[in-house]
């Protein structure tokens, strides 16, 4: 259901995060694994933080939803909590918010992501090591 390469609607202007991520989801029956990609406002992957691993997943396939967390490229966590629909073209989207687990729900941002292709290539499910493309 959630598995593969989602790209942020629009970019990021937060003090903890900023540009447009790109989540690279594996989902294993009730495991989702994967990377978050960051990258600029178009969506190129530049500078010094390129990936970081998606951890503490929590999924709910009844209600069609997961969180999770990950490091913002200062090392901060961030909560990312999703919801799978459709769009009114029936195309699957991924809805729901992002902040720093100590914000309260109501101060955390929208997201919305596109599923951009149901594959994830082998060489982006994990995080290159310092000096790798």
């Amino acid at each position: 259901m959630f598995s593969g390469t989602w790209d942020l609607v629009g970019a990021l202007q937060q003090p903890w995060l900023s540009g447009r991520p790109h989540l690279l989801l594996g989902h294993y029956g009730p495991d989702l694994v994967g990377t978050i990609r960051y990258g600029n406002d178009v969506g190129i992957e530049t500078g010094t933080c390129k990936c970081g691993l998606l951890e503490g997943t929590d999924v709910d396939l009844n209600a069609a939803s997961f969180s999770l967390v990950s490091h913002d490229c200062d090392g901060e966590l961030l909560l990312w909590q999703l919801d799978y629909d459709e769009n009114a073209n029936g195309e699957p989207v991924l809805t729901g918010d992002v902040g720093p687990p100590d914000y309260a729900a109501e101060d955390r941002v929208h997201v919305d992501f596109r599923l951009v292709d149901r594959f994830v290539a082998s060489e982006r499910r994990a995080c290159p090591e310092d000096g790798d493309p």
